[in-house]
């Protein structure tokens, strides 16, 4: 518009071109101003929401990690450190966090009993988790596996798959991670329910053979 301004001065001659040149300039500025604010501004929403992700999945990740730690590309340090100053790029912490926790629920699979996907599903329906209890079910499932393996229970060949929903893309996923981290760090323990070993087993009915006996 600045530019026809003067070529139609040049051209015709009139002089009220003149008289728009400051706004048309004014307004190039404004606009140059919103071409680098809008993409900075852009990207600073961006780096506040994934840094409050994983401040709200740490916790959780952070028990992940403990169960395990052959999953993790490092040890987690302390979660203002790891937030505000994170090893690798900042847009790479959120991604590595939701990789790591996909890596220790396939971990987590041989310990996660149909018993304790019914207990988890249990709860979820009975704490009031409202439309999301796929969240709230895999929360537990994973408290629950996490003691298990911790526990020194055997791994179950008849486990069930740990898995959420599938998801397009990190942010979506982020999403459902930061769902099932908020139950995750309030969620009682939905206790181990793995499948007794067959020496404890056939003790403890060979203890009810002999009160039998006894009684008899």
């Amino acid at each position: 518009l600045f530019w026809l301004g003067v070529l139609s001065q040049l051209v015709a001659g009139p002089s009220w071109p003149l008289s728009l040149k400051p706004f048309f300039l004014a307004l190039h500025g404004l606009l140059t101003s919103a071409a680098l604010t809008i993409p900075t501004v852009a990207a600073i929403g961006r780096a506040v929401r994934e840094s409050g992700s994983c401040w709200r999945i740490w916790p959780m990740w952070q028990e992940l990690m403990e169960a395990c730690p052959n999953v993790a590309l490092s040890k987690p340090r302390p979660r203002l450190l790891e937030v505000l100053s994170p090893k690798a790029k900042r847009q790479l912490l959120l991604y590595r966090q939701v990789v790591e926790i996909h890596d220790a629920m396939l971990v987590l699979h041989d310990y996660a009993t149909p018993e304790l996907q019914a207990r988890a599903g249990e709860l979820s329906e009975s704490r009031g988790h409202g439309t999301d209890r796929t969240a709230a079910a895999l929360a537990y499932v994973l408290k629950g596996a996490r003691e298990a393996k911790l526990a020194g229970d055997p791994p179950q060949h008849r486990a069930v798959a740990v898995a959420g929903p599938g998801c397009e893309d990190l942010a979506e996923e982020a999403a459902f991670l930061v769902r099932v981290a908020e139950v995750y760090v309030t969620a009682p323990s939905p206790g181990r329910c793995a499948r007794p070993h067959a020496g404890r087993t056939a003790g403890t009915e060979g203890q009810k053979q002999r009160k039998h006996t006894e009684h008899t």
